[in-house]
C-alpha cells in the first residue's frame, strides 16, 4: 500500500493502515529475515527445545530450529546480551549473530567443540537478535545428538 504513483519508492503514507502495513522498515526487516532463512536447508529443520540449556536473559524468550549436527537457527526476543549454553554435538562450527533490524552480522565466532555444553556469547543488542550456527564439516549430516 505504500507504493503509489506519487511514491514509487514505497514511502507513501496515504494508505489506510487497516488494510496492511505500509512501513518501509518492516519490508526491510522481512528482507533481512528472508536472507537469514535462505542460509539454511529450512525444510530439513525442526523445532529443537533441547539445544539451549541456559543463558537466556531474564524475561526473554528463545526459539530454535535445528538440523542436528549441521545447522541451528536461534531467535532471542528480549534482553540486551546473552551467554547461551548450548548442547552441541562434537564438530567444527561457525556462529554468526545477526541483527534482524539491520541485516548485519554483528559478531562471528569459529570454534571446534568436543560435544556437550558450549557457551556462545552474543554482542550487545536491542530487543532481539538471531544466531546462526553452521557446521563447517561436510560429514556433519551423519551426526546426531
Amino acid at each position: 500500500y505504500s507504493f503509489t504513483v506519487d511514491s514509487p519508492q514505497g514511502r507513501s503514507t496515504a494508505a489506510d493502515d487497516k488494510l496492511g502495513s505500509s512501513d518501509p522498515d518492516l519490508r526491510a526487516q522481512l528482507g533481512h529475515l528472508k536472507r537469514f532463512v535462505d542460509g539454511f536447508n529450512f525444510i530439513a529443520m525442526a523445532p529443537d527445545v533441547a539445544l539451549i540449556q541456559g543463558g537466556v536473559p531474564a524475561g526473554a524468550t528463545a526459539r530454535v530450529l535445528g538440523e542436528a549436527g549441521r545447522a541451528y537457527a536461534v531467535y532471542l526476543n528480549g534482553g540486551t546480551q546473552a551467554d547461551l549454553v548450548l548442547d552441541l554435538p562434537g564438530g567444527s562450527y561457525r556462529a554468526d549473530w545477526f541483527n534482524p533490524r539491520t541485516g548485519i552480522i554483528d559478531k562471528t565466532e569459529m570454534f571446534t567443540h568436543r560435544g556437550g555444553s558450549r557457551t556462545v556469547g552474543s554482542p550487545v543488542y536491542r530487543s532481539d537478535v538471531s544466531l546462526r550456527i553452521l557446521s563447517t564439516e561436510p560429514e556433519a549430516a551423519a551426526l546426531s545428538r
